[in-house]
């Protein structure tokens, strides 16, 4: 199976298992689930799908030469994300941590018909799915990791900082099981372009906004009997057509409030109350002779996260215009 990624170029996938597990129905799914959990109409920066990082995250993995078992754990991480992403977190009520698919994916997988894929290739779904023995995959943040580096470059290329891209991934290493920079230029700008993601994108008051509006929106078809919570475990097209043909005016009426470019000005009170988004940042490793963690010595990046983690906790408060 060839695939020609925008971020690492052409693989061959000639293992068998991958290539099955990437012609399943679970993985095909993710073709049809926003990454950003908006709609495209909505977004203020290009958005991406999920199929696209899952397979992004496999083979950065495979540049790394994780093991096939975490390449196998890569492309499977994000296959139990319901529609809308981490948008369903805010219409379930867990948007401070945005933790609705990892407390459900062992379920997910059990489930689903990957373990039989798996078995057929003499894998087992319990070597796969924990995912805290795969390191290079995923780290406790704010170490950097397969998973937050994919997503990470595909907006890099995108919108925020299309040069940095190429120097990310080429200073990328694979230091007994984890992944560091090779010196500390591009973990600086690794670091420094991920915050401008975290304020100008995932935190912003625009973003926010938008979330807090589209999930109010999903949560009155919900009320409705427009939707069902069982719809998510779909797609976001499966879902956005069931509204559409449902034409209900309370639904009808709660979306069309949103736009992407939303006219809004923050007021001390009355307004909306934006909910508090989850605080992203990342302090890579890299190497100088021995390993340094850029905080250690970068101070003024340092200060940067501490201001930035107290900005994201400030009380937000809008008036649409």
């Amino acid at each position: 199976m060839l695939i020609n990624d925008k971020i690492y170029g052409e693989f061959n996938i000639s293992e068998p298992v991958l290539v099955e597990l990437i012609r399943s129905d679970e993985i095909r799914r993710l073709r049809k689930i926003n990454q950003v959990g908006l709609l495209d109409k909505h977004c203020d920066h290009p958005n991406f799908k999920r199929y696209n990082h899952s397979i992004g995250v496999m083979l950065l993995l495979k540049r790394l030469d994780a093991s096939l078992e975490e390449q196998i754990a890569g492309l499977l991480h994000d296959v139990s994300h319901t529609a809308f992403s981490h948008l369903y977190d805010w219409v379930v009520g867990s948007n401070a941590d945005e933790d609705f698919q990892d407390n459900n994916h062992d379920g997910f997988l059990r489930k689903s018909s990957l373990p039989q894929i798996l078995s057929n290739h003499c894998f087992d779904i319990s070597d796969i799915n924990g995912l805290e023995k795969f390191t290079l995959l995923e780290s406790p943040a704010p170490a950097v990791c397969a998973d937050r580096i994919d997503y990470s470059l595909r907006e890099f290329q995108s919108w925020a900082n299309p040069g940095a891209v190429q120097t990310c991934l080429n200073s990328l290493v694979n230091h007994d099981g984890n992944i560091v920079f090779d010196s500390f230029r591009p973990a600086y700008i690794f670091a420094m372009t991920y915050m401008k993601l975290q304020t100008e994108h995932w935190a912003s008051a625009s973003q926010v906004l938008k979330f807090y509006l589209f999930a109010d929106a999903l949560k009155t078809a919900i009320n409705n009997g427009v939707i069902t919570h069982e719809d998510f475990m779909v797609d976001d097209e499966h879902v956005m057509k069931k509204i559409y043909s449902a034409d209900d005016k309370g639904t009808n009426d709660a979306l069309a409030i949103i736009k992407r470019d939303m006219r809004f000005e923050e007021v001390n009170e009355g307004g909306i109350l934006l909910p508090e988004k989850k605080f992203r940042y990342v302090d890579p490793q890299f190497l100088r002779n021995e390993i340094y963690r850029l905080s250690e010595v970068d101070k003024d990046y340092k200060r940067l996260i501490e201001s930035e983690r107290i900005n994201n906790s400030r009380e937000l408060r809008v008036r649409l215009i």
